[in-house]
């Protein structure tokens, strides 16, 4: 979740003169009344972090049967895919043919993770259109001051940027699926709207508290909860950075270093991150990891 940038930064000034205008002074005091800059945003993250924290608590009791049908799910769509191989070998399907036979054949996890890296793309796109920027400067981009509070769950769908939207996305589809496998389909839609929240929130308060009229937008802190909670369950699982390939480290030591780089970033101002929003996701995924000790099941044939 970047909130520094220059390119964010450029291109805020441009879209969103007026309300950067309306923005307070930085340390100054913030406007508007306490239930609308704190109380209304609040209550909005407190709801959907309740939704998030029960579903992952209700996947709990049914782990052994979400994973066995994760697996069941998994070889159905490879079956159905062979099959349908099969009755077109000999023909020379068209394009659309094609297409809706991948769709029809693909996992729902797949589906799931293509939509929302779709809608990541759809809100990027639409920060190159100007007649979209009133809009987006509205419910996608996080400004503390404002008090909006669909803007926790916007901003977390928002980049302006085309690296921080790829390092974002590919992170996300590198450590989603094993927390779909364990909170099962909907379950893992309520966790990722439920951290992606909580990270606006956390922003959100200590911004405030800061007096800080920087906006912040972005997917970190979803993708710090995914990794939270994954580093919390599998510990001893050893993971590299794509940028490193050849160096290889247990995901607890990397969220142990991941959370230590915010803690100083935080503090320290010297980088260009929203570490508090960081710090928020990775405090939602270790909460939902802790409190739900699931037991793995007997394997599957």
């Amino acid at each position: 979740m970047f909130t520094r940038s220059r390119v964010l930064g450029r291109l805020v000034a441009r879209i969103s003169r007026q309300s950067l205008q309306s923005a307070p002074e930085a340390g100054g005091p913030m406007p508007g009344p306490f239930s609308a800059t704190v109380m209304k945003p609040f209550l909005f993250a407190t709801g959907v972090c309740f939704v998030g924290s029960a579903a992952a608590h209700a996947a709990e009791k049914h782990y052994p049967e979400m994973r066995r049908e994760y697996e069941y799910g998994m070889r159905k769509y490879e079956a159905h895919r062979r099959i349908k191989m099969m009755q077109i070998r000999g023909q020379q399907p068209g394009l659309w043919e094609m297409l809706k036979f991948k769709w029809d054949t693909m996992h729902p996890m797949f589906k799931t993770l293509g939509a929302i890296v779709t809608a990541n793309v759809g809100v990027f796109l639409l920060w190159r259109v100007p007649a979209a920027h009133g809009f987006l400067t509205r419910y996608f981009l996080h400004q503390p001051w404002t008090g909006r509070s669909l803007q926790l769950l916007g901003s977390g769908f928002s980049h302006i940027g085309f690296g921080h939207l790829a390092l974002n996305m590919v992170a996300m589809v590198s450590m989603a699926p094993s927390v779909y496998a364990d909170l099962g389909h909907n379950n893992f839609l309520a966790f990722f709207t439920a951290a992606g929240v909580m990270s606006g929130l956390t922003s959100h308060v200590f911004h405030l508290l800061r007096r800080s009229t920087i906006p912040s937008l972005g997917a970190s802190g979803i993708v710090y909860a995914l990794f939270a909670y994954s580093a919390m369950k599998h510990p001893d699982e050893r993971v590299f950075l794509l940028i490193l390939p050849f160096f290889s480290f247990t995901m607890m030591q990397g969220l142990m270093g991941a959370a230590l780089f915010d803690i100083v970033g935080a503090f320290s101002k010297w980088t260009r991150l929203d570490h508090f929003g960081h710090l928020g996701g990775m405090l939602y995924g270790v909460t939902i990891a802790s409190t739900t000790e699931q037991q793995k099941p007997e394997p599957w044939r």
